[in-house]
């Protein structure tokens, strides 16, 4: 259960050790949704001190590298736990004012306070989904002055969970992941920075430098730095080893296909596994791989993320689909024989998993074959030119893509006449060239047909 995971990391820590300056963890269990902060406690002593607070039913929540329990219940054990020194630790090291109320004790304020970074670049990821899914459609806009920095107080802040206005499904908290801030006042769609596709994306560091100030990229939800992202499923109603499910995605969550691998599987597909490939040596075979060519082949090439992600999001569902088949089998079966019921579900899942780094690369393939060369190249349809192969095969259609309106009106406000065609005869003259090499007639700008 969830709490008995919680009394476990409080007695690991106090025999081993925590050597972290803070985590958050979500600990659930089928029944209930807990969150746990925790803060090691450096060189003073060893150990960490610890909150975890509930959240309610029918809440939603979510934590990004920044503490977020602020004043938490002392007397609510149904409710809230923490270690016993959570709030004498801080007196000891003069972080708590002991003649205050400890009703009054914070724990992120205490032990974690915000600051501009801790706002914009990770609370801002807690507001963009909460914004999204809260049942108070006014909360983007009531903590946009606080994600965006400008009010950091600790009274600014977001509450820890708020209730939903909708039923999320796994399908869809996958799809939040790819989130970008899209359409709020954190969009980086538009600026220099975007790039002439409007890419989100932002090579490190986060901070950067212009001379004496400091200026920040967006941290996206959907960001290239991270290696494996997962959503985990969890079903009273089905035994332990069908009833929960990791949705497992590698690399970049917004372009992750999350493959289902079941709590009782007992070995991962090869694609998935150590051994295949590495961050230094590619390979065809990896899932690792598979991810991070599609989604590096994306980032300059924006244009092209969307029709992938809603991809992405189909196959999902698909595989929503096929599990109801699949487990109501392996349900039926883990009566009589679980051992049986577990293998026909590994091997389901490595299947499923071990095809989607095929299609994955086979979808590299087809991004190449469409986008390569500044071009969008697709089919002329049944009636076709073929060369054959021996001559270079079908003719396909080519068309020229350019750059949006706004970006060229940036290229000429950045170079001025550079690159301005004139208006003089060498215009006629370049047509007459035209005319020569196609053997035709043309029509120059004063309309008159010339042969």
């Amino acid at each position: 259960a969830a709490r008995e995971a919680i009394l476990t990391f409080d007695q690991l820590v106090k025999e081993y050790g925590y050597v972290s300056e803070g985590e958050s963890f979500t600990i659930a269990d089928p029944h209930e949704v807990w969150i746990l902060e925790m803060i090691g406690k450096g060189h003073v002593e060893k150990g960490a001190v610890w909150v975890a607070v509930r959240v309610p039913d029918g809440h939603v929540s979510g934590h990004a590298n920044q503490a977020r329990i602020q004043q938490f219940p002392l007397h609510d054990a149904d409710h809230c736990v923490y270690s016993s020194d959570v709030i004498s630790f801080a007196e000891k090291v003069g972080l708590w004012d002991p003649q205050r109320p400890q009703e009054e004790f914070s724990f992120a304020d205490t032990y974690d306070p915000i600051s501009f970074t801790g706002a914009r670049l990770s609370d801002a990821r807690v507001w963009s989904f909460l914004s999204a899914v809260a049942a108070d459609r006014s909360f983007e806009k009531s903590y946009e002055s606080y994600v965006l920095g400008h009010n950091v107080s600790a009274n600014a802040r977001m509450p820890l969970s708020i209730p939903s206005g909708m039923k999320i499904s796994q399908v869809d908290l996958m799809s939040h992941m790819r989130n970008h801030y899209e359409g709020t006042a954190l969009d980086s769609r538009y600026d220099v920075g975007a790039g002439d596709s409007g890419s989100p994306f932002r090579v490190r560091p986060l901070v950067w430098s212009d001379g004496d100030q400091q200026y920040v990229h967006e941290r996206n939800v959907g960001t290239q730095q991270a290696g494996w992202n997962f959503v985990a499923q969890l079903r009273s109603w089905l035994p332990g080893p069908i009833g929960g499910i990791l949705w497992f995605g590698v690399d970049d969550a917004s372009f992750s296909v999350h493959a289902p691998f079941h709590g009782g599987n007992t070995r991962v597909p090869r694609s998935y596994a150590d051994g295949v490939g590495d961050a230094l040596h590619y390979s065809q075979d990896s899932a690792f791989w598979a991810f991070n060519t599609v989604a590096n082949f994306l980032y300059p090439r924006w244009f092209a993320a969307e029709e992938v992600m809603a991809s992405a999001r189909k196959a999902e569902e698909t595989f929503v689909q096929q599990l109801r088949a699949e487990e109501l089998a392996a349900a039926a079966l883990y009566k009589t024989n679980p051992a049986k019921a577990i293998e026909l579900l590994t091997a389901r899942d490595a299947s499923r998993a071990d095809q989607v780094v095929k299609d994955e690369f086979a979808l590299f393939g087809q991004l190449m074959v469409t986008h390569r060369d500044g071009f969008h190249i697709s089919s002329l349809g049944p009636h076709a030119p073929n060369h054959g192969g021996a001559q270079g095969g079908v003719v396909p259609k080519v068309e020229e893509v350019g750059y949006s309106t706004k970006w060229y009106d940036r290229i000429v406000k950045d170079t001025g006449d550079r690159y301005k065609m004139s208006t003089s005869p060498t215009s006629l003259l370049d047509a007459a060239k035209l005319r020569t090499l196609s053997k035709g007639t043309w029509v120059d700008s004063t309309h008159e047909v010339i042969v």
